[in-house]
Formats: C-alpha cells, structure tokens, sequence
C-alpha cells in the first residue's frame, strides 16, 4: 500500500517538475524572439533612474564632463586638506549654505548677481578661515571642529530660509539675475574640439592648476612643515591629572 502511494506522489512531482520546466522554457524562447525589447527596457531604467538622481541623461552631449567639473573642484580643495593631514565634514553643509546666501541675497535683498556673488565667496572664505583659526587655537581635531560647523551650517540655513521665505527653497534666482554680466562665467558653454562643454570645465582646470602650485611652491611647502611640527591635541590621561 505504501509502496503504491510513493510512487503516485512521485509521478506527480515529476508531472509539476515538467509542467514547471515547460514553463520556463516558453518564457525564454519568447525573450530569445523579442530580443531587441530587453536593451529598450534597461534604457529606459537607466534614464529614469539618472534623472532622478540628477545625473546626465545623455553623457554623449557634454553633460558628464559638467557633473565631473563640479565634483572635480571640490575634490581638488578636499585633496589639499588631507594631503595636508586634515579634512572637512562640513563640505556638503557648506556648498547647501553658499547656494542659499546668494539665492537669498538676490531673490530677497534684490542686489545684483555681481555683489551676491562676491559676498557668497566672502562668506565661505570666512567660513573656512574660521575653521581653520579654531583648528590652530583649540588644538582640537578637524573631525571636531568641521562636525560642529557641519551642524551649524545645516540649522542655521534651514532656519532663516524659513525665517525670510516660509519655506527651505529659493526660487527665482534665474529671473532675478537674467542679464547680469557675471551670469555667463559660470553658465556660458565653449567649444572644445566640435563639441558643446559648459564653462565650469574651465573653472576646473583652474583648480587644478592653482592646486597644483600650491603643492609645489617652497613657501607653501616650508609652511605646511612648520604646521605638521605644531603639537595637536591630546585628551588628558589618569597620568597627567
């Protein structure tokens, strides 16, 4: 009786193995028939998912050298700092503080793009002398110092876009500073071998350049020496309470 049981329960394994079987094979011959559809769909995926991290749709057109330009300029100022043994966390919260200082100085203070422009890099400036100047004074680690300017930056840009606008957005600021003469250095596009590149290419290669005397100045060598022979600080011991 049993015996007979086990064999009806294997024959019908086996019928749903081969009915499972089948299956997959008709779904790969019809993928094998329609094999132009596949490409189409991950095209789309990935456009849909490069637009909605703000990365170019089409990199062919010039638009992936301007997203590398952006990066690169950052990288090259964080690249000196830790060449130079330091880093900055506050990085992320100060580009998002110096977008909204000169999108508030336009929209709401109605100056010219000129003067906003220049103030907004008074203001990092200041801001990273600062950081620096704690850094050298207090001893402390740069993790420290720039975590809290991370934090302050953060707090301070939410709470007075609000403050003036009601809301954590500056909008208008192309309306606002349409005409300006300063508008096109970081807007314009070139022409670099037949192909359309934005200016901020140019910016880059600045950079790069300003970066790369500085490396290789004596002055700026002998004072980064004199820097790293400063003693940094230390938490206190049991020993030395």
């Amino acid at each position: 009786m049993s015996t007979a049981v086990t064999a009806t329960e294997s024959d019908r394994l086996r019928s749903v193995s081969r009915t499972r079987l089948a299956r997959i094979e008709a779904g790969v011959r019809r993928v094998h028939r329609r094999p132009r559809r596949l490409p189409d769909l991950r095209g789309a995926l990935d456009r849909a998912g490069r637009r909605r991290q703000g990365l170019p749709v089409d990199p062919g057109r010039g638009e992936l050298p301007e997203v590398s330009a952006y990066v690169g300029i950052i990288g090259v100022a964080v690249s000196l700092l830790m060449i130079a043994g330091e880093f900055d966390l506050s990085v992320g919260s100060m580009i998002g503080a110096a977008s909204l200082a000169v999108g508030l100085l336009i929209v709401q203070f109605h100056l010219p793009a000129t003067i906003a422009v220049v103030l907004t890099f008074l203001f990092a400036f200041a801001i990273g002398a600062f950081n620096g100047w704690l850094r050298v004074k207090t001893r402390l680690p740069s993790f420290i110092v720039t975590l809290a300017m991370l934090l302050i930056l953060r707090g301070a840009g939410i709470g007075i876009t609000r403050l003036l606008t009601g809301n954590t957005i500056v909008s208008g600021v192309t309306e606002a500073s349409a005409g300006d003469p300063i508008v096109p250095l970081f807007t314009a596009s070139i022409n670099i071998a037949g192909g359309e590149f934005k200016i901020v290419l140019l910016w880059w290669f600045a950079a790069v350049a300003v970066a790369t005397w500085v490396l290789t100045a004596d002055a700026v060598r002998q004072l980064d020496l004199r820097a790293s022979a400063a003693p940094t600080w230390r938490p206190a011991t049991s020993a030395s309470r």
